[in-house]
């Protein structure tokens, strides 16, 4: 069995991906390595605010691990906002083999409070998700890069 290790870039939306950096490489991590990249944004319109999610690093994500990716919200907007509800979705690998599939990684529903209020201007780390590695991962993921599409949904918290 490969022993699996985990470099997380961590990516912002709010209306386009902007990579934010990425993490140092850990002394003696192999070159078998897995990437995973992150990023979110919530919806816009109809009543909807728009609000970025980053997350944390995990560190040495193999075949049987779970990690927590824990969450920070930034509001750009001048009012309060209310985040109502968090998702994450495996959305592309960066190898052919190394399909997008919940036998490669899984990630689980948001732990955590909600609604999280985020004050105008401001971020605020909150909740996280979990994610896991199965035993099932395919060898063609090693060296992968595995994308995380974080959404969610906000609304203007009331006065």
């Amino acid at each position: 069995m490969y022993r699996w290790r985990i470099l997380v870039t961590v990516a912002t939306v709010v209306g386009c991906a902007v990579a934010l950096g990425n993490a140092e490489r850990p002394t003696g991590v192999s070159a078998q390595e897995t990437v995973l990249t992150m990023s979110g944004e919530g919806p816009r319109g109809s009543g909807h605010y728009a609000f970025a999610i980053s997350g944390t690093t995990p560190k040495d994500l193999f075949p049987g691990a779970t990690r927590k990716i824990e969450l920070t919200f930034a509001n750009p907007s001048t009012a309060a906002l209310r985040i109502n509800r968090v998702r994450g979705r495996l959305t592309a690998t960066s190898k052919a083999g190394c399909r997008p599939v919940a036998s490669n990684l899984t990630i689980k529903d948001y732990r955590g409070r909600l609604p999280v209020l985020v004050r105008p201007l401001s971020r605020k780390t909150a909740g996280s998700l979990t994610i896991f590695m199965p035993r099932s991962v395919a060898d063609a993921c090693q060296d992968a890069t595995f994308d995380i599409l974080l959404t969610g949904d906000a609304t203007k918290a009331a006065r």
